[in-house]
């Protein structure tokens, strides 16, 4: 069988230093909605309230807006990243395949063999 080919990249929080809307200086501030706590920035001078696209992410799978994300998880000394049923479905993904990790820059690249 073919192997499947599985791409990942790590994104990066990016900064904000100034408002997009009024130029002023912007202010780190922790905001709660909905239960979920996310790290944004709010201007001094308009006071409009700004997020990193990683924390609008995170609020989406968090509150269960993105049904695909999956949290990643501990065993051992292992980091566990769980793939959703319908893609392991539909690619052919099963207990006893093996899984094989390739690091390119900061992607990774997991090639899936199947058994």
């Amino acid at each position: 069988m073919e192997p499947i080919l599985i791409e990942m990249e790590k994104t990066k929080q990016i900064e904000l230093k100034s408002c997009p809307i009024c130029k002023s200086a912007l202010k780190k501030v922790e905001i709660e909605r909905k239960g979920i706590v996310l790290n944004g920035y709010k201007c001094s001078k308009c006071n409009e309230i700004f997020f990193p696209s990683d924390e609008v992410f995170k609020y989406e799978i968090l509150s269960g807006k993105r049904k695909m994300a999956r949290k990643i998880g501990k065993v051992g000394h292992s980091i566990v990243i769980r793939i959703p049923n319908t893609i392991a479905k539909e690619l052919g993904i099963g207990k006893g395949d093996v899984a094989y990790f390739e690091k390119r820059g900061n992607e990774i690249k997991i090639r899936i063999i199947s058994e």
